[in-house]
């Protein structure tokens, strides 16, 4: 039995009672389908809470609570707020426990990007977002001379750090390997092949 509060296909879900406007291309930003109607009028979504907005695209199952609406490239859900957009279990992490440090990610115990259930969820350091990814096994992305575009190997960083103690300059060291400036300083300053030091 179809719920009885369940606005029409076509229709506007802000309650307008107004048909919506036919999308003439895919969106996935916005969960918009060529061809499909669009969910609402021009403007008309900033009149139904945020709250009752995200709460309409949540589908609670016995483990996560699974976001429906847009999925970015990155698999995570996204949602429009009064600033912007924001990912759909950083505003879920905000509306039950209050608002994030801007520096701070919120990362998942379940390993699942478009969970939303705010026990699922915990704060992190861009160190403890590495880790994480680290230990459940998603941190082995390529680096070092597996990176495709590596320039230089672990023989050729330790030699940049002794040409530097024998008081070659960025410039130099850069010329030598073939690397600019910023990549020897980023080198030097154990930015870039931050692995070795672990």
């Amino acid at each position: 039995m179809s719920n009885p509060n369940e606005t029409p296909y076509g229709y506007c879900e802000c309650g307008c009672g107004r048909k919506t406007d036919i999308s003439e291309r895919n969106n996935t930003r916005y969960g918009y389908l060529k061809g499909e109607p669009f969910r609402f009028c021009r403007g008309h979504q900033k009149y139904i809470p945020i709250e009752e907005r995200f709460w309409a695209k949540v589908q609670k199952t016995s483990t996560c609570w699974l976001w429906t609406g847009a999925i970015n490239s990155g698999g995570y859900g996204n949602i429009k707020i009064e600033r912007g957009n924001t990912h759909a279990h950083r505003y879920s992490y905000e509306l039950h426990f209050g608002p994030i440090h801007p520096h701070l990610h919120v990362c998942h115990h379940c390993d699942v990007r478009n969970c939303v259930r705010p026990s699922h969820l915990f704060l992190g350091t861009d160190a403890d977002n590495a880790a994480d990814k680290e230990k459940k096994g998603r941190g082995n992305q390529a680096r070092g001379e597996k990176a495709g575009r590596a320039k230089l190997t672990e023989a050729k960083v330790r030699a940049i750090f002794k040409d530097r103690e024998k008081g070659m300059t960025l410039q130099a060291i850069g010329d030598k390997y073939g690397i600019s400036n910023q990549s020897v300083d980023g080198v030097l300053k154990k930015r870039k092949w931050a692995h070795l030091w672990k």
